[in-house]
């Protein structure tokens, strides 16, 4: 489950919004694989966490007033476990495995999710329910009694006009279960002894009379053969008072103790023990404090901006040297203050820098080209303009032993470069069309970038430069090697012919001596 509080709009706030993600995942595992995905956005506003959604605990934050309370978000997207049905092109073990009750069986697991969402829907948001399944148990079903429940706080939202090109049909106001034996189950009268437990009257269409209140025709369903794609059914509420029964957060009536800023600032100083239960052993967040030994040095080196808080850097390490650096926005920092004893963070911020222990440079960090594009921003020395061949260059050269030369670079290159020593360097280069920024290294004599082969492929895609050293075809190269030794001869059968000619001429050459 996602979740985003929109950023507001300041200085800083390409670098630095002032919103926050929250992405979930039940599964240990999939946090991780998340952890990397959410690499490549170079946010300092992701938190990634590690709950079931169903029952997923308040995030809680400190207001203005200095109270305590949950946060509501405004931006919710529910992608609940399903059937996966509608990827039996992709999927074989759908054909395999597939029968009409898999819906039934999931129904309760994404109405809890989805009802969860909405409790955490602040009024006026909105929440895409979505799966990648066409069975309506687990749709259209899931969002009738979302909305009977709701009575009239949550209305599903026409999007149609929002999707130009997008092939879909409308949502499913009418529909039949069925169960295992493929036994059509049209109303709650005719549900046999034996299913009993596994259907409800929450199950079927709904009635005639509410079925126009309704409006389940405004859901999505992406159909498999209309674009070439999988199945998918998609379906926007938004929230327009607040849900029946639930709790109004007031800044003038709190249920929580106010906790003053020098509070957050202890908890973070000194963080519980790890957690050993289900697979959660995340290392600690310290933020850095006012005596930061580390924080000169970089702030010199690199030349920080005035603005920029240095209590927003952290580590993972409180004892020894302090091997990566990251970075998040002020909110994400207060709540890993107030939520750390209860929320299980999987991971957080942006790595912005990493240590490099070079005897010729001034700062022990450099670089990291996972945050550049929030840390360049923040930084006023360090930096050089570059032309499109001068990153082509270092691009195309990956050898850590022989880097490009700075004498084979541009001429107003070579000339900044002469007023910088050695360390961290970033290349900015603006062309009409595209934007690069990378980080790497200023040598005595030599210059390299620190990227990614992947990425190297992709920068040099954009500056429309040559990829063909980095994209070799492996199978392609296989058949040319197996082309190449059919078609040479087999020496070794070449070599035991001429050895047996020899032998025998050896041979004959004794028995005419012998006569």
């Amino acid at each position: 489950m996602f979740s985003l509080i929109t950023s507001s709009e300041d200085e800083l706030s390409a670098a630095i919004p002032q919103g926050i993600v929250v992405a979930n995942d039940a599964d240990n595992r999939r946090c991780y694989m998340l952890t990397h995905q959410a690499k490549r956005l170079q946010s300092p506003a992701i938190i990634i966490t590690n709950h079931d959604a169903a029952f997923m605990p308040n995030i809680h934050h400190t207001r203005k007033d200095g109270s305590v309370g949950p946060i509501k978000f405004d931006r919710i997207l529910c992608d609940v476990p399903c059937s996966g049905d509608g990827t039996m092109r992709k999927n074989f073990d759908v054909w395999t495995k597939w029968n009409p009750v898999n819906g039934a069986n999931l129904h309760g697991l994404q109405l809890r999710i989805a009802r969860r969402g909405l409790e955490m829907l602040t009024v006026g948001g909105r929440l895409v329910y979505s799966t990648c399944s066409l069975n309506p148990l687990e749709n259209e079903a899931i969002i009738q009694r979302l909305l009977v429940e709701a009575d009239g706080s949550v209305q599903l939202v026409n999007v149609s006009d929002q999707l130009p090109g997008l092939k879909f049909v409308p949502g499913l106001e009418d529909w039949i279960l069925m169960n295992r034996e493929m036994e059509m189950i049209k109303s709650v009268e005719e549900i046999p002894v034996k299913n009993t437990n596994l259907f409800n009257k929450h199950l079927f269409p709904p009635s005639p009379e509410i079925r126009e209140k309704l409006k389940l025709g405004r859901c999505v369903r992406i159909l498999p053969h209309h674009q070439d794609t999988g199945g998918f059914f998609v379906a926007v509420l938004e929230k327009v008072k607040p849900l029946p029964g639930e709790k109004v957060y007031t800044e003038k009536d709190q249920e929580v103790e106010k906790i003053q800023s020098a509070t957050n600032t202890q908890r973070i100083k000194q963080p519980p023990k790890k957690k050993r239960r289900q697979g959660f052993r995340e290392e600690p967040y310290y933020y850095f404090e006012a005596d930061e030994v580390v924080w000169p040095g970089i702030d010199s080196f690199y030349g920080i901006r005035k603005e920029v808080d240095a209590g927003l850097f952290l580590s993972r390490t409180k004892q020894g040297k302090k091997r990566n650096i990251y970075f998040t926005n002020s909110l994400i920092k207060d709540i890993v203050a107030v939520n750390q004893d209860h929320i299980k963070i999987i991971n957080t911020g942006v790595k912005v820098l990493v240590r490099s222990d070079n005897k010729g440079a001034p700062c022990d960090f450099r670089l990291a080209q996972d945050g550049s594009q929030v840390l360049l921003p923040l930084i006023t020395q360090r930096k050089i303009t570059v032309t499109r061949n001068d990153l082509v260059i270092m691009l195309q050269n990956d050898d850590m032993e022989m880097p490009p030369e700075i004498v084979t670079l541009d001429p107003k290159t070579q000339e900044q470069c002469t007023d910088l020593c050695t360390g961290a360097i970033a290349f900015l280069y603006k062309g009409d069309d595209v934007t690069i920024e990378l980080v790497g290294w200023k040598g005595n004599k030599s210059v390299r970038a620190y990227v990614a082969k992947n990425d190297r492929i992709h920068y040099l895609r954009l500056l429309g430069a040559d990829t063909s050293k980095y994209e070799k075809n492996k199978f392609a190269e296989q058949r040319d090697l197996e082309a190449k030794n059919s078609s040479e001869p087999d020496l070794s059968v070449v070599d035991e012919s001429v050895k047996s000619n020899n032998e025998n001429e050896e041979s004959m050459e004794d028995n005419s001596s012998g006569v």
